[in-house]
């Protein structure tokens, strides 16, 4: 049984960038969410100047955050008014 050749068609973008040495553009030109937002569901966050720890529950429409606080209480706060705790 014969394999057919396989044809590899590389854009001119792309072929300039590889014979210049330049790194690979990923993929995806798309902007995710988590460019801009830098949190995720189960995020341990605080409130800017807080001393209160949550975790994320949810992010609503990329622009208010449900968080779970240490004692079980919910609440709902603007995404800028929380930090990320590093572990």
């Amino acid at each position: 049984m014969r394999t057919r050749p396989r044809t590899v068609v590389e854009s001119p973008n792309a072929k300039f960038r590889r014979e210049a040495g330049l790194p690979e553009i990923s993929s995806s030109s798309r902007a995710c969410a988590g460019d801009w937002m830098k949190l995720n569901c189960g995020d341990v966050v605080r409130e800017r100047a807080g001393r209160h720890e949550g975790r994320v529950e949810a992010i609503n429409w990329g622009t208010t955050i449900t968080v779970r606080w240490e004692n079980g209480w919910l609440s709902e706060l603007a995404l800028l008014d929380v930090e990320r705790v590093q572990p």
